[in-house]
């Protein structure tokens, strides 16, 4: 058995006695044979080491995020993730659209999104969802806006931390179809939302770029999309 290490006060222990007891001996001297290991212990749990500057949870809320498109396309997708959540993630209404002004849609554009057909969707722990496409024409380069709907108590466990855009959330209620939504608070970082993916036409080409916080956008002015992995982009296409 590993040596347990014992420390008696003076004149505490016998002769034969070694400071360094079995597990055994241990046990057998102790006056409460259970020595409180019974008792429950504290759970240690991964936490983050700077402020995140994200809420810790959404409660019958809406989010409302703008992200920009490489390829442009007639057809759109959306993917969602809750794969840093131990528990399912319920998703109640989910919509796409053209992004406006701010945290507004350009009227008419808007989209409902469905999955599997339904209008809601509960996306399992430690797994991503794509939705079932919509008929939306968007161009290259442009912006959409995606508003998911949480219905229950939902901790933000995952989330994309450099959004470097602005993300729109709403006091109580569903407002994903509103043009104008009503906002609450607004946070810089990608709440669930993991993908957009465009029926683009045949022989498009899109440019994948791999690095640090610099090319995911670090430092770089928010809403301006000012990536360098934008500027790249825009060079080739105006070539």
């Amino acid at each position: 058995m590993l040596p347990v290490r014992h420390s008696f006060s003076d004149g505490e222990y016998p002769r034969a006695a070694k400071p360094f007891q079995t597990l055994w001996t241990y046990f057998r001297r102790s006056s409460d044979k259970r020595l409180r290991l019974r008792e429950p212990q504290p759970i240690w749990g991964a936490d983050f080491f700077v402020p995140i500057n994200i809420p810790r949870s959404l409660r019958n809320q809406t989010v409302r995020q703008i992200a920009t498109i490489s390829l442009g396309g007639t057809r759109v997708r959306v993917v969602l993730s809750n794969e840093y959540r131990s528990e399912p993630l319920v998703v109640g209404a989910a919509h796409v659209a053209v992004a406006g002004q701010g945290g507004a849609i350009v009227a008419g554009s808007d989209r409902a999104l469905t999955f599997s057909g339904q209008p809601s969707v509960t996306i399992p722990p430690g797994a991503p969802v794509i939705s079932d496409p919509v008929e939306l024409k968007v161009e290259p380069l442009s912006e959409v806006a995606v508003s998911l709907f949480s219905p229950e108590i939902t901790p933000l466990t995952t989330f994309h931390w450099e959004g470097v855009q602005t993300a729109y959330i709403s006091p109580e209620g569903n407002f994903v179809s509103d043009t104008e939504m009503k906002t609450d608070s607004t946070i810089k970082s990608r709440l669930f939302l993991s993908g957009i993916m465009v029926d683009a036409p045949a022989g498009a080409r899109a440019i994948v770029t791999f690095g640090d916080s610099i090319t995911d956008g670090a430092d770089s002015t928010p809403d301006a999309n000012h990536r360098t992995k934008r500027w790249r982009t825009r060079s080739i296409l105006s070539c």
